[in-house]
């Protein structure tokens, strides 16, 4: 995973929400120019360009971060509190 982290659960997860969802109002139909189409098996698939891919990646490996960073820091004190 550490080669491919765009292939990564999440990151796909939050790409098909971000963009895909919402049928004719999603991001990806309002501006389709941006998504290139892939004609070889039905239905049409579409790639997301490089730079959509980085910003959702860059999102989730903080969030990442962030939520690990404060659940070790409960852990961490909680010890703490039962060590007193």
């Amino acid at each position: 995973m550490r080669t491919r982290p765009y292939r990564n659960g999440h990151i796909v997860t939050a790409l098909q929400e971000l963009y895909f969802t919402s049928g004719p109002l999603s991001f990806a139909a309002r501006f389709d120019r941006l998504f290139i189409r892939q004609d070889g098996n039905s239905p049409v698939t579409r790639e997301v360009p490089i730079a959509m891919v980085s910003l959702v990646a860059t999102a989730v490996s903080y969030l990442f971060h962030v939520i690990t960073n404060l659940m070790l820091t409960r852990v961490y004190f909680s010890a703490v509190r039962c060590t007193l």
